[in-house]
C-alpha cells in the first residue's frame, strides 16, 4: 500500500503546499482521501491513470478538503470517459451541490459511471481491495454538521486518517488506543501541539504522519515528539510518498 501526499497544508495553500488530499494506491487501484488539492493536475503529473481511481472519500465538506475534487469529478464526467468512480460525501447537501455544479457548467451527469453518495456514521466501504470504516468526530459539531475520520485496511495493513478534529481533541477515536495501526495520519491545525502530544500517549502505531499544520511554529514542536514516543514521527511535504 502506498500513500502519496498530494496536499499537506492547513486550510490555506502556501507557496509549496496544497490543501489536504491523499492518494492511496493498492493492488492496482487508486483512492482519494479528501481532495482540496488540484488532484486532476497532480494525478496527470504523477502518471496516475484517472480510471484507476475507484473512489473519493471526503471527510467533511469544507473547501480545503473538496474544492479540488469538484474539478476532478467534472473531468471524470465529461472527459475521462473510462472513469468509473464512487464519490462519498458526508452530507446530502454536498451531493446536491456537486450535481448542481455539473448542471451549471452545462453538462449532464453520467450517474452510471460517476456515482455520488452520501454517508453517515454507519458507513463501511469494502470493494475487496480496501475496507474503509468511518468514525464520526466533532470537528463540525458546533454547527451541527458531520465530519469523519477513516480507518483503511488493505494488504494486511491498517492505516488511520484523522481528518480534521475538534479543538479539545477529545474526539480522537478510541480505536487508536485499542488496536495496532501500521500508519496514522493526523492533523495539527485546530489545537496546540502540546495537546496533540498529550493525546497521543497510548496510541499504538509504527509511524505517525502529522499534516495540516498551523501555525508553522508547530513544526519544530512536533519534530521534538520523537524524543518521547517509540514510533516514527514524520512531517510529510507535498509529493512525498510512504510505502506501508
Amino acid at each position: 500500500m502506498k500513500i502519496t501526499y498530494l496536499g499537506t497544508s492547513h486550510g490555506v495553500p502556501s507557496a509549496d503546499r496544497f490543501t489536504t488530499s491523499f492518494l492511496l494506491e493498492t493492488q492496482g487501484r487508486s483512492y482519494l482521501i479528501d481532495a482540496g488539492a488540484p488532484v486532476a493536475k497532480l494525478l496527470v503529473e504523477k502518471n496516475v491513470e484517472v480510471a484507476s481511481v475507484k473512489a473519493l472519500f471526503n471527510t467533511h465538506f469544507h473547501p480545503d478538503h473538496i474544492f479540488g475534487g469538484l474539478e476532478f469529478i467534472s473531468l471524470c464526467n465529461w472527459y475521462y470517459k473510462e472513469s468509473d468512480i464512487d464519490i462519498f460525501l458526508p452530507e446530502d447537501s454536498g451531493v446536491v451541490a456537486v450535481k448542481n455544479l455539473i448542471t451549471a457548467t452545462d453538462m449532464k451527469l453520467d450517474s452510471e459511471r460517476i456515482r455520488l453518495n452520501s454517508y453517515d456514521e454507519t458507513f463501511v466501504y469494502d470493494d475487496g481491495c480496501i475496507k474503509l470504516t468511518a468514525f464520526l468526530n466533532e470537528h463540525l459539531k458546533a454547527v451541527c454538521r458531520p465530519s469523519y475520520s477513516f480507518c483503511v485496511e488493505s494488504e494486511g495493513k491498517t492505516v488511520f486518517f484523522s481528518g480534521d478534529l475538534s479543538a479539545s481533541l477529545d474526539d480522537l477515536p478510541k480505536i487508536l488506543y485499542q488496536q495496532h495501526f501500521d500508519y496514522v495520519v493526523v492533523e495539527c491545525a485546530h489545537f496546540p501541539a502540546e495537546l496533540l502530544k498529550e493525546k497521543l500517549q497510548g496510541v499504538n502505531c509504527d509511524t505517525l504522519a502529522v499534516t495540516h499544520i498551523y501555525p508553522y511554529e508547530k513544526f519544530s514542536q512536533i519534530q521534538k515528539f520523537s524524543e518521547v514516543f517509540n514510533f516514527e514521527i514524520i512531517i510529510p511535504s507535498d509529493g512525498e510518498v510512504s510505502v506501508i
